[in-house]
């Protein structure tokens, strides 16, 4: 009996090596594995401050553009007005009477639609 003890024993020692050896295996494993995701982790947040950057710079460089071209069109608006402006005040000077008609023209005009706006 002591053969079947011994080698029972013997048996039950090498599961636990085993047991202890599959464990260390796991443990080394799971750090590894760990310690993997984490880089990929920072490096995926890196990834991601980078485009945020990236798009921070990008929509501040469209804004300076579009800022540009809107003082631009309103530089290029202001002068049209001042030419018309001009232009009105030429015709105003050479035909006063015939300026300050028209004017009551369309006033009477204004004056009707609103009148016709608030009956109905």
């Amino acid at each position: 009996m002591k053969d079947t003890t011994t080698e029972s024993k013997d048996a039950a020692s090498k599961v636990k090596g085993a047991v202890s050896t599959v464990r260390e295996a796991v443990a080394t494993a799971v750090d590894s594995a760990s310690a993997h995701l984490s880089e990929k982790a920072s490096s995926v947040a890196e990834t991601v401050k980078n485009a945020g950057a990236n798009a921070a710079v990008y929509a501040r460089d469209q804004y300076d553009h579009l800022s540009e071209h809107a003082r631009e069109v309103a530089g290029r608006a202001r002068d049209a007005a001042g030419q018309w402006q001009g232009q009105a005040e030429k015709i105003v000077r050479r035909t006063p009477l015939r300026s300050v008609l028209i004017a009551a023209g369309i006033g009477v005009a204004i004056g009707m639609m609103m009148n016709h706006h608030r009956r109905d």
